[in-house]
């Protein structure tokens, strides 16, 4: 065997060895498969607003939600403001993260609202909040939550072109957001392990073997040059 022949074999052997490091190091990460969805709505208040999953920027579009800003919202959408004395010190605040929500069950028929909150000192060093709702509209929601292309990494703007994009352990920062295009809403969908990937115990299987036909291939060497 000519000395080429043997130093590639030796490359070969240690490459298969240290294989769980280079061969799909990040086995056992979650996988994450994007698409671009158009957005369907209607312009009116009691209108419809529809993606395919929870949309970032406008809470409570899920019938199972009871968090604490979902039963406010249907109660202030049911009966009115609801107005809260709060202390400098002691205080029972209301802290949202979006600023727009839906309540299914308001008893208008207006589901979609903007959340109006005002805070007034007292002399006795109390606030008083009020929190009350505004009603929107889906296309005005659309238009305040959306981001444009410009704002997206590549890998999005790939998927809003029609790609099905996949990353393995990183999440895009526009999964979940409304992006506008030309006059037209996209919603960034985000799919979690989807089929089609490798199951950890076939990725865990093939470095097995990998490993294994690498020391083989060491201990032949050794042999031989005993």
């Amino acid at each position: 065997m000519s000395e080429w022949s043997s130093h590639l074999r030796l490359a070969v052997a240690l490459a298969l060895v240290a294989s769980p490091f280079w061969l799909l190091p990040d086995v056992g990460a979650t996988t994450y498969e994007y698409q671009a969805e158009e957005v369907e709505y209607s312009e009116y208040v009691t209108g419809t607003l529809y993606a395919d999953d929870q949309i970032e920027g406008l809470a409570c579009d899920n019938f199972d939600d009871f968090g604490e800003q979902c039963v406010l919202a249907a109660r202030v959408a049911q009966n009115g403001p609801v107005v809260v004395n709060q202390s400098a010190i002691f205080s029972r605040a209301y802290r949202f993260d979006t600023e727009y929500v839906i309540v299914e069950d308001s008893g208008t028929g207006k589901p979609f609202y903007r959340w109006r909150i005002n805070r007034t000192e007292r002399p006795d060093d109390r606030y008083r909040v009020t929190y009350a709702l505004e009603t929107v509209t889906p296309p005005e929601i659309l238009r305040n939550i959306s981001v444009a292309p410009g704002d997206l990494s590549e890998k999005a703007r790939r998927a809003l072109d029609g790609e099905t994009v996949r990353t393995r352990g990183e999440r895009l920062d526009a999964a979940q957001r409304v992006v506008r295009a030309n006059g037209t809403y996209y919603y960034l969908s985000e799919e979690e392990n989807p089929r089609g990937g490798p199951k950890e115990w076939q990725v865990l299987a093939g470095q097995v073997v990998a490993v294994a036909v690498g020391l083989g291939l060491l201990r032949g060497r050794w042999l031989r040059e005993r």
